[in-house]
């Protein structure tokens, strides 16, 4: 009898700016995509008139074009419209993975100290609405750290010490996200809630800060896609300061940029 092997699980990785899905025997995601979505005008004449919503990136350039903003599934890393994650996830499938759900495992991250209700609604959309075959659920954290493990160990040569090699599932874990950064230690292989610690903080707040100081001293309106640019500035040119480095953070970032 011949067995052919399961297919691999898919892995889904959802953050308040963006997704990440791809199967679990790739070292990388398939697919990266933005975690919005954006309803299509009934008479709208565009070449997705056969869709309900675009999705993704897709949805954010779609957007100009039809004087709309996009709906986010997240907010501060919480869902807060779960028809917009439940499009974003389909978009997976469909269209970046393209494959049937049905024939996959899920193995889906959940941040640290997120809300139990959430797993049970995410659980129940990909179960009922998707019907995948199992679903795990695990700690973002954790996974963080798995992954550092397996990176740790494959680059250590077969001669190295013994006293270089880990020997369990310990460390010290910081996640900076779009909506939040938190510091999270895990001891053997447990994340110790007792030690968590989350700040409000993220990428959206320096975007914002980049924004208002781009728009600083300027005259007229600034442009309508600020909000954009600014992103663009924070992801080229920010950095973190060293001790000695006494150049603000306006004059650091904003120096020489002439946008209108």
């Amino acid at each position: 009898m011949t067995y052919l092997p399961d297919p691999p699980a898919i892995v889904f990785d959802v953050g308040t700016s963006t997704t990440r899905a791809g199967f679990a025997t790739s070292p990388s995601p398939q697919a990266i995509l933005a975690t919005a979505a954006v309803p299509l005008p009934a008479k709208a004449l565009t070449p997705w008139d056969d869709m309900e919503r675009l999705t993704g990136d897709t949805a954010l350039r779609a957007c100009a074009g039809l004087g709309c903003e996009p709906a986010w599934a997240l907010e501060r890393g919480v869902v807060a419209d779960w028809s917009v994650q439940e499009a974003v996830w389909s978009d997976c499938y469909t269209r970046c993975l393209k494959t049937d759900s049905s024939q996959h495992a899920v193995l889906l991250s959940a941040p640290s100290q997120g809300a139990p209700e959430a797993r049970e609604a995410a659980a129940e959309i990909l179960f009922e609405t998707f019907d995948v075959p199992a679903l795990a659920v695990a700690d973002s954290a954790l996974l963080t750290l798995y992954y550092a493990w397996g990176k740790t160990t494959e680059n250590l040569s077969p001669s190295s010490p013994r006293s270089r090699r880990p020997t369990s599932l310990t460390g010290l874990v910081l996640d900076c996200g779009e909506a939040r950064s938190c510091v999270v230690p895990v001891v053997d292989g447990r994340v110790l809630a007792e030690g968590t610690r989350v700040s409000t903080l993220g990428g959206a707040a320096l975007s914002l800060r980049c924004a208002s100081l781009l728009a600083a001293g300027r005259a007229g309106p600034p442009p309508a896609g600020l909000a954009a640019m600014a992103r663009r500035v924070k992801e080229s040119a920010c950095y973190v300061a060293g001790r000695g480095d006494k150049k603000g953070l306006g004059e650091a970032v904003v120096e020489g940029i002439d946008l209108w």
